[in-house]
């Protein structure tokens, strides 16, 4: 594959990644709420909010079978190492493979503009991959989000000690739940109490795993506000009488 073929049949692979990996990172489920909210209030008509709701499964399938067609056109090697083209298309190595030319001509037709195939999220990962490791501290990296990159900026951050008890002013931290995406605030401790404490608590708990987006179990015994941090309250109290 020349080096042109090669460019071209690579600029498509990275213009359909990017375009699966922006649409799996959406929230599917605040999509359809606003396509629902929209149509209740007669701000979309009725088709227009069904292909909004049925959008991001609809650019997943397509994406993966443009994936699947990228994955059968793509360049050969003859016997002697050379480039053979394109065996589906029938071309030769100096020549781009047509089904990926005419892909590449149908994305600049309708302009389909450069999408990130990195977000936040994914340099924060990436800085975390390459941070070494301190004697001092904690290392948090902070994501600043420039016109054409990430700039990640890593600081040392010594831990207070955990308190004895749970106070109004005792620093907390956010727990998002690796399963369903439920946040939670927790009083802060050692790492690996508050992962044993929250595994009892996920195991323990009576309420049903529910999400951001479905509304939490009313019980009137209990006003919703107060009952997590009354329970995580009772954890952590227990925790700190096992430890002394």
């Amino acid at each position: 594959m020349s080096d042109i073929a090669a460019r071209i049949r690579a600029r498509i692979v990275q213009s359909v990644h990017a375009a699966e990996v922006t649409t799996m990172r959406a929230d599917h489920l605040a999509i359809t709420r606003a396509a629902q909210h929209l149509a209740a209030h007669g701000l979309l008509d009725e088709p227009s909010a069904e292909f909004l709701r049925d959008a991001p499964q609809l650019v997943i399938a397509l994406t993966a079978a443009l994936n699947a067609v990228l994955d059968i056109h793509q360049g050969t090697s003859s016997l002697d190492g050379a480039s053979g083209g394109c065996g589906q298309c029938d071309t030769n190595g100096a020549l781009p493979c047509r089904t990926v030319l005419r892909l590449a001509n149908v994305f600049t037709l309708h302009r389909m503009r450069q999408l990130p195939c990195v977000d936040a999220a994914d340099a924060w990962r990436r800085a975390q991959a390459r941070c070494h490791p301190v004697q001092s501290g904690e290392v948090a990296s902070l994501v600043y989000d420039l016109q054409d990159a990430f700039a990640v900026r890593n600081l040392v951050i010594a831990a207070p000690p955990p308190p004895s008890r749970v106070a109004t002013d005792t620093e907390r931290v956010l727990l998002v739940d690796k399963e369903t995406g439920r946040s939670m605030i927790w009083p802060l401790m050692a790492w690996g109490t508050l992962d044993a404490a929250y595994t009892r608590y996920k195991r323990d708990s009576t309420i049903p795993p529910t999400t951001n987006d479905t509304p939490q179990p009313a019980l009137k015994a209990v006003p919703t506000s107060k009952r997590p941090r009354a329970r995580i309250t009772v954890w952590f109290r227990r925790l700190t009488r096992r430890a002394r």
